[in-house]
């Protein structure tokens, strides 16, 4: 044992690591999230099959070639803690695991093949500068890591800043997510097959309200995936 990892040892000893999803302490190898946290994770498996919830969500509300989401989203699981504390508490890390085992799962079922560009959905500048980072955009990067695609962080800007939509009703979300993107650079999207990347869905309208925007772009193919999906 050299003296780098005896040193980390000792240190691990006296200030460990906890499970962001169940707050045990993290074991020698474990990252972010515990062994049995990733093995419970509950993964939807949608990108085996078109006929998903996401799509369903979607059909018939925007133009879209296929849609997935990584796993189910319950208040009252352990697994909620992942998403919170990833918006709110500034653990971007656990943005770039869930996103890398995201592609990792797209990349072996070939979902990822034909998709040219990710494209997280924006924040507006206003709350980037308050949270500090777009969690969708982190999720993004964690994805690029085992895909390699590049990512779009400057052709669509969120131009309106809203309220949360956290405590909102179904109706007045679609109320607040009303024409609030706008395309600013055309050429760099046309022709394109691009996978818009958020974090959670619930009821789809912000996503719809994105796509609604970008669907105006020449040529464009619009693919969706979101780590986590309410149920």
């Amino acid at each position: 044992m050299n003296i780098r990892s005896l040193f980390s040892d000792f240190f691990l000893l006296f200030f460990p690591d906890f499970c962001e999803a169940c707050n045990s302490v993290l074991l020698k190898g474990e990252n972010v999230i515990c062994t049995k946290c990733l093995h419970d994770l509950p993964r939807t498996r949608y990108h085996n099959f078109s006929d998903n919830k996401i799509s369903l969500l979607f059909w018939g509300r925007v133009p879209f070639a296929k849609a997935t989401a990584f796993m189910f989203y319950r208040k009252d699981s352990r697994y909620a803690e992942l998403f919170h504390k990833l918006k709110y508490n500034s653990k971007k890390n656990i943005g770039v695991l869930l996103g890398e085992m995201f592609a990792v799962e797209l990349q072996d079922s070939q979902f990822l093949a034909d998709i040219d560009i990710l494209l997280p959905v924006p924040l507006h500048k206003k709350r980037l500068k308050i949270r500090g980072y777009n969690q969708s955009e982190v999720i993004a990067l964690g994805m690029q890591k085992k895909c390699t695609l590049s990512i779009d962080v400057t052709s669509i800007k969120r131009v309106v800043y809203n309220l949360t939509q956290t405590k909102k009703n179904k109706e007045s979300r679609f109320t607040n997510v009303s024409n609030i993107f706008s395309v600013v650079d055309v050429a760099s999207l046309a022709n394109k097959h691009v996978l818009v990347v958020d974090d959670i869905v619930t009821t789809g309208a912000t996503l719809e309200s994105f796509i609604h925007e970008i669907e105006k772009i020449q040529g464009i193919k619009i693919s969706i995936a979101t780590v986590g999906i309410a149920e």
